[in-house]
């Protein structure tokens, strides 16, 4: 043998005797396959002597050569060389877990891929390349995790989270937003800046674009803290405007509150339809928990009556469940729990509404003060 190759290092790690008939193989191939004669033993030991150390990858020979037939009389042995070095290396891919996993998102034959994110459509064009970067970063995930890590998350032992955001840097998490301040003090969407909303419909209406505008850009769900007290100053400015219309028209007060609660259940429908045929971008739907607060406040009631009876209904002709938001209904004794609770009547609407709908989900109050240590709640992102 030429030079002092002894083994070579395969493309999956394993080493082998360096066997010199298969270069001899290769570049003879190269040769008849271009149909352009050339001394393949002499190329095959110029090949062999250029090579470093015992221990060579199948890498440095092909580098070496490409090298020696480029710097040869024999381009078109090259070409040809380079040629099939290619077709081998696009057949080895197409057997590797990147392309069965794109060809199964694609194909939305695997679920993994195709049916993992409840709030991304995979049949719509918009969602196919937020989901194919997924699969991208989650093979190089598998890369750069260790390998303890990655065998626990195969496991089934511990869960490496958001996979398909791995290749991200700077991208956040899940969050809770504060949308009372972002109401009361306008916000800026886009280059558009929004002013704070005159009536409940337009908050509602701000809401679902700012939903819309964080889930594309961020990942993981938002939390909108105490939806009814968000949405409270908004119901008095809707309420001043038809106190307006009583004086100039004497309307009588029972006809101001039923107008005043279409209103707040107009709202709280254009939220929920909103949030579930508006998607970002990247064909996300807003993933987003919601709370509804422990107030007593007669408004706040009325908010948080209207919402439950809109979410009990459902969407559409068909009456169908909305997937979001998690609602998160907060229950505490003396407050909502017992008869002659304040708003035990409420929690009854939220219980038949979880009958229908799935949620709200109920978090115990004193608990979620004990574990997060503050003396308000706390909106997780959801709670089964």
């Amino acid at each position: 043998m030429v030079g002092n190759v002894q083994y070579i290092i395969k493309r999956d790690g394993v080493t082998e005797v360096f066997c010199e008939s298969k270069l001899y193989d290769a570049i003879y191939s190269a040769s008849k396959a271009c149909d352009q004669a050339c001394d393949v033993e002499a190329l095959t030991h110029k090949v062999i002597s250029r090579l470093k150390g015992e221990v060579v990858s199948v890498e440095d020979v092909q580098d070496t050569v490409v090298h020696c037939l480029m710097t040869s009389k024999y381009k078109l042995v090259a070409s040809e060389y380079i040629k099939h070095r290619s077709e081998r290396s696009l057949k080895r891919e197409m057997k590797g877990d990147l392309y069965k996993d794109l060809q199964g998102l694609l194909d939305q034959t695997d679920d993994e891929h195709a049916r993992a994110n409840a709030n991304k459509a995979p049949e719509q064009i918009v969602s196919h390349r937020d989901l194919i970067a997924g699969v991208v970063s989650k093979q190089y995930a598998k890369i750069i995790l260790p390998d303890r890590v990655k065998e626990a998350h195969q496991k089934g032992l511990v869960w490496s989270h958001d996979g398909d955001y791995l290749i991200s840097k700077g991208i956040h998490n899940c969050g809770v937003y504060d949308f009372e301040y972002m109401l009361a003090n306008g916000v800026k969407l886009g280059d558009v800046e929004i002013e704070s909303p005159k009536s409940v419909g337009t908050a509602a209406n701000v809401i679902c674009q700012i939903l819309s505008k964080i889930s594309g850009s961020s990942y993981g769900g938002q939390s909108l803290h105490e939806f009814d007290q968000v949405l409270k100053p908004y119901v008095e400015k809707s309420l001043d405007k038809l106190r307006n219309k009583q004086k100039l028209y004497s309307l009588p007060e029972d006809y101001i509150q039923e107008v005043l609660r279409k209103e707040v259940y107009d709202a709280c429908q254009l939220v929920i339809y909103q949030v579930q045929t508006v998607s970002s971008p990247n064909g996300q739907s807003s993933f987003y928990s919601m709370s509804l607060s422990l107030s007593t406040d007669p408004i706040c009631k009325m908010i948080k009556e209207e919402y439950l009876k809109c979410h009990t209904e459902g969407i559409g002709p068909k009456k169908q469940t909305p997937i979001f938001p998690k609602v998160i209904y907060f229950v505490e004794k003396g407050v909502n729990m017992d008869k002659g609770d304040p708003n035990y009547e409420e929690y009854q609407l939220a219980l038949k509404c979880t009958s229908k709908r799935m949620y709200p989900d109920y978090v115990m109050a004193p608990n979620n003060r004990v574990m997060t240590g503050s003396e308000k709640m706390t909106t997780p992102m959801g709670r089964r």
